[in-house]
């Protein structure tokens, strides 16, 4: 079953556009979502930052 917070998840649309972190959409957003440190803080009614991912670490961007 997917995370019912995938529609308006900012992380889900990054995880989406980098190709590289699939997996984490998978584990996540369509797998294990309970395990998601951003469900369980959408959950606990906190902020989430918008590159909070997760497995718990902000995504960063490389500057180029």
């Amino acid at each position: 079953m997917s995370c019912p917070y995938c529609e308006n998840c900012a992380a889900f649309e990054l995880i989406r556009s980098r190709p590289g972190l699939d997996y984490l959409r998978w584990a996540f957003c369509h797998g294990e979502h309970c395990d998601c440190e951003r469900y369980k803080k959408l959950r606990a009614g906190e902020k989430v930052a918008e590159r909070f991912m997760p497995t718990g670490e902000l995504l960063t961007v490389k500057q180029r």
